[in-house]
């Protein structure tokens, strides 16, 4: 199945980190653990990998249940970033929030909403909801100012109006909110 074929390419490459990062630890024959090449390293990648390993297999059981889980999941925590944001910004133009730079917070907002959009399809999520995500992972992106999400979120949006899955009342939801949110940006000083 689709499911063994994804878990034996993930089983697969994490080996192959393992077997490249402790052919450089012996060839540079340095386990400092500020070295880059370090046996700490693939473990990330194993967690990693159990985790989704894990998420397949609860989609497998679960189906639907699994994707309300993860949409909630994902809704709640844009939502508390957008919450907390007020109180972690600082005076300059580009907001990091609880990231290290950012990009970082425009890629974590691009993902979500790319998730949300991807089980929004697939099952049935309230369209204010769905809206407010949207929005929220917008807010993110924008504050963030980094071009690539800002693109890229655009991009989103575009396939999201071409998709004949999504209704009326979920594009109409989030254009309004997308042009509220606008309107707000380019009018405040």
């Amino acid at each position: 199945t689709r499911s063994m074929l994804a878990v034996g390419f993930t089983v697969a490459f994490v080996a192959w980190v393992i077997i490249v990062n402790t052919y450089w630890m012996i060839v540079e024959r340095d386990t400092n653990f500020r070295n880059p090449v370090n046996p700490i390293f693939p473990l990330f990648y194993v967690y990693n990998a159990l985790v989704f390993i894990a998420a397949v297999n609860l989609y497998y059981r679960h189906k639907h249940k699994f994707l309300g889980w993860t949409f909630h999941g994902v809704a709640a925590s844009v939502l508390m970033l957008v919450a907390l944001a007020p109180f972690k910004m600082g005076g300059g133009s580009r907001t990091a929030l609880f990231f290290n730079n950012p990009n970082q917070l425009g890629y974590f907002a691009l993902c979500s909403a790319t998730v949300l959009v991807l089980i929004s399809t697939r099952i049935r999520i309230s369209s204010i909801y769905t809206a407010l995500s949207l929005l929220a992972c917008l807010f993110l992106v924008l504050i963030s100012l980094s071009k690539s999400a800002i693109i890229g979120f655009f991009v989103l949006l575009a396939m999201l109006l071409l998709n004949p899955r999504v209704g009326g009342r979920t594009l109409a939801s989030i254009l309004v909110a997308t042009s509220v949110l606008f309107a707000i940006g380019y009018t405040t000083p």
